[in-house]
């Protein structure tokens, strides 16, 4: 008889770690997209203000991360009244990349401090909450620069995405 109730003890304590084991994470990161783009809609732009030029607007070249994180629970993940207690995701980049970024762009891109002067932005868009059973898109954007319409700029603005594109994608 205690032989039996050993093995059904040694039985449950086996299929409780299994069952632990093999549920699906809370949060899951279901897709995950880097991009180098120039899409008014998707960055926006720089309205010139003096000059000649005063009225027309510049779209800048922008790296962009799209997350889509689903939560697998029964229950909201994150909050709506406490932004602290809310999802909160960052980009944590190789030494690489912020090496290269500063080499080409002239400051590190995933710094926001770096930004200040420089002429061009950075942004997120991110939801504090995700219901059960749903999925939430994060999206993360570093402009890179402008453009200008004369044939030098664009060829040396390309040769340095390019640089960037090789080394985060």
């Amino acid at each position: 008889m205690r032989k039996w109730f050993v093995l059904f003890i040694g039985l449950f304590f086996v299929l409780f770690f299994l069952s632990g084991c093999s549920a699906k994470p809370s949060l899951e990161l279901v897709d995950a997209e880097v991009n180098i783009v120039k899409d008014k809609n998707l960055v926006g732009a720089i309205a010139i203000t003096e000059g000649e030029r005063t009225g027309e607007e510049l779209i800048p070249t922008a790296l962009v991360y799209a997350f889509t994180i689903e939560n697998n629970t029964n229950e909201p993940v994150g909050s709506m009244e406490k932004a602290d207690k809310g999802i909160e995701l960052k980009i944590e980049p190789k030494d690489n990349l912020k090496s290269v970024s500063k080499d080409v762009i002239g400051f590190n891109i995933f710094n926001p401090d770096d930004y200040n002067e420089s002429g061009v932005g950075f942004g997120q868009s991110q939801l504090s909450i995700i219901n059960a059973d749903q999925k939430g898109k994060y999206t993360f954007t570093n402009d890179l620069g402008v453009s200008e319409e004369n044939r030098f700029t664009i060829c040396t603005f390309k040769r340095k995405i390019n640089g960037i594109e090789r080394v985060c994608m």
